[in-house]
C-alpha cells in the first residue's frame, strides 16, 4: 500500500471509545466463543472497567473480577440461572446497559426454541437482577442461521438496543428497543438491499454513530469473499427503527479490505465524534506496509488517508500469524489508537507496539518492552485479551486471561497504559477468578474490537 487513497499496484485489496459501547451509546458486535481481543466497561459505577466471565460448562454462579483502587482485583461468583442459559448449544452473548443505569450489563440470543432474550442487569457490586424478556418474535429470529447481532442505542434514550442482520431472505433490520427492565418494543422496517448486502460472503457488520447524531448507525465492509464490492454502505438510523441507507463508491479502502486476513476497526481516529473504519492487514501480505483509515464524514461518505509512516508495524508486526489488534485511547488524547499483540511461539517479541493517532491519518508508532507480558503471557494458547480502563485515568489499558489447562496461572496480569503508550505491568492476584477463565467454554463478556 504504497501510495495514498490509491490501491497498490501490485493487488487490489470500530473502539469507538472503548466504554460507550457499553453503556448504550454505541453499537456494538455479538460475542462468540473467541480468542479475539474484547472491549470491556464498568459493571459497577466506579468508572473502572470490570471483567466478567460467562459460559463455562455446568456453571451455575456469575463469576466477575471487580476493579478495585489500587490496581488490585475483588472475585466475586453469584449464582444465577442466567449462567446456566448462557452455557447453551448456539448461544451469544450482547453486551451494553440496557436500563440506562450506567453499568454494564449482557443479554443471550439464539437459544433453540426461546420464546425471549434473558438479560442480566448488574448491581453494581457482582451480583445481577435477570429477567426474560418475552419477544418470540425477536427471539426466533436471533435463532436464523448467519444473523449477525448488533448492540446500540438506536433511540438515543440512552439505553442500549439490539439490532439483527443477514437472515436468509431478510428485507429488515429487527431493532429490539429496551423499554424498561425486562420489556422490549420491537420493530422490522424495510431497508431494501441493505438486508440483501449484509448476507454475502464473509461481510463485517460494524456498528457505530456514523454522523454524530446520538443514533447508532449500521455499516458494512466487505471481506475475502466479496470480490465485486467497492462501496461502504452505511445504514443510518432514524430514531424509530428506520434507517436511510447510503452506498458510496469507495472502491480503494473496500478493496483493501477484501484482503485475505484483513481486519476492519472501528473507532474515532480524528476526535469528531463520528465513527471511522480502519484497517490491519493480515499475514502474507507483505505489500502491505500503510495503515488505511476512513474517515467519516457523516454523509455517508468517507475520506481515506493511506499514510506509510508506519513501516514494520504493518508490514511485519501485524501481520505475525495468531497475532492480535487491539484499539482503544493509549494516551488519552480522545484519538483511537492501534496496540498489537503476538501471536504463539514468538519469545522475540516482548513489547507492545502502538500506533498513537495524530487524527488526519497519520501514526507515531511506539514499542516499548512489557517483558513476559508479551514474550510469555500474551502466547499462551487460548488466552484471552480484554481492553478497558482499569484504573480510570481515561487511558486504555489492556488485560490478559488465561486459555484451558494452565493450573499455574492464577493472576490477572494488566499493562496499565502511561504517557505516551508506556506500559507498566501488574500482576494482580486474582482470588481464583484465573482458574475460572481456563474452563471449558469460558469467554470473557464484552465486545470484539476488530472484525
Amino acid at each position: 500500500m504504497r501510495t495514498r487513497n490509491r490501491m497498490p499496484r501490485v493487488l487490489l485489496a470500530v473502539v469507538l471509545a472503548l466504554t460507550p459501547a457499553l453503556a448504550g451509546t454505541g453499537p456494538a458486535q455479538a460475542a462468540p466463543l473467541t480468542s479475539a481481543p474484547i472491549a470491556v466497561a464498568d459493571v459497577g459505577t466506579d468508572g473502572r472497567a470490570d471483567l466478567q466471565l460467562l459460559g463455562g460448562a455446568g456453571w451455575t454462579n456469575m463469576p466477575v473480577a471487580l476493579t478495585q483502587p489500587g490496581e488490585t482485583f475483588v472475585h466475586t461468583n453469584t449464582p444465577s440461572s442466567y449462567a446456566s442459559f448462557a452455557q447453551l448449544p448456539g448461544v451469544r452473548h450482547v453486551s451494553a446497559d440496557f436500563n440506562g443505569d450506567r453499568r454494564a450489563d449482557t443479554a443471550l440470543l439464539g437459544g433453540a426454541g426461546w420464546p425471549n432474550i434473558p438479560v442480566s442487569y448488574s448491581n453494581g457490586n457482582g451480583t445481577f437482577r435477570v429477567f426474560l424478556a418475552e419477544s418470540p418474535d425477536f427471539a426466533g429470529w436471533a435463532q436464523a442461521s448467519g444473523v449477525q447481532t448488533v448492540t446500540g442505542d438506536f433511540n438515543r434514550d440512552g439505553r442500549g438496543d439490539i439490532a439483527l442482520l443477514g437472515g436468509a431472505g431478510w428485507h429488515t433490520v429487527p431493532v429490539a428497543f429496551a423499554a424498561g427492565e425486562g420489556a422490549f418494543r420491537v420493530t422490522n422496517i424495510d431497508v431494501g438491499d441493505f438486508a440483501g448486502w449484509a448476507r454475502a460472503p464473509g461481510v463485517r457488520v460494524i456498528g457505530g454513530d456514523f454522523n454524530a447524531d446520538g443514533f447508532a448507525d449500521l455499516s458494512l465492509v466487505p471481506g475475502a469473499g466479496t470480490t465485486d464490492w467497492t462501496t461502504l454502505p452505511v445504514a443510518f438510523g432514524n430514531g424509530d427503527g428506520s434507517f436511510r441507507v447510503t452506498n458510496r463508491p469507495r472502491d480503494d479502502f473496500a478493496g483493501w479490505a477484501r484482503a485475505p486476513g484483513a481486519r476492519v476497526l472501528p473507532g474515532d481516529y480524528d476526535g469528531d465524534h463520528r465513527t471511522d473504519l480502519a484497517l490491519v492487514p493480515g499475514p502474507d501480505t507483505p505489500w502491505w506496509f500503510t495503515q488505511p483509515v476512513a474517515f467519516s464524514n457523516g454523509d455517508g461518505t468517507f475520506r481515506v488517508t493511506n499514510t506509510d509512516g508506519v513501516g514494520v508495524f504493518s508490514s511485519e508486526w501485524a501481520q505475525v500469524p495468531g497475532g492480535r489488534a487491539v484499539t482503544g485511547d493509549f494516551n488519552g488524547d480522545q484519538h483511537t489508537d492501534i496496540a498489537l499483540l503476538p501471536g504463539q511461539n514468538m519469545s522475540w517479541w516482548s513489547t507492545i507496539p502502538v500506533a498513537l493517532s495524530y487524527g488526519d491519518g497519520r501514526f507515531r508508532v511506539v514499542n516499548n518492552s512489557v517483558g513476559v507480558f508479551s514474550s510469555e503471557w500474551a502466547q499462551v494458547p487460548g488466552g484471552q485479551v480484554a481492553v478497558g480502563d482499569f484504573n480510570a485515568d481515561r487511558r486504555a489499558d489492556i488485560a490478559l486471561l488465561p486459555g484451558p489447562d494452565m493450573s499455574w496461572w492464577s493472576t490477572i496480569p494488566v499493562a496499565y497504559s502511561s504517557g505516551e503508550a508506556q506500559f507498566r505491568v501488574v500482576n494482580a492476584p486474582s482470588g481464583g477468578f484465573a482458574h475460572r477463565a481456563q474452563e471449558p467454554g469460558a469467554r470473557i463478556a464484552g465486545i470484539p474490537v476488530s472484525f
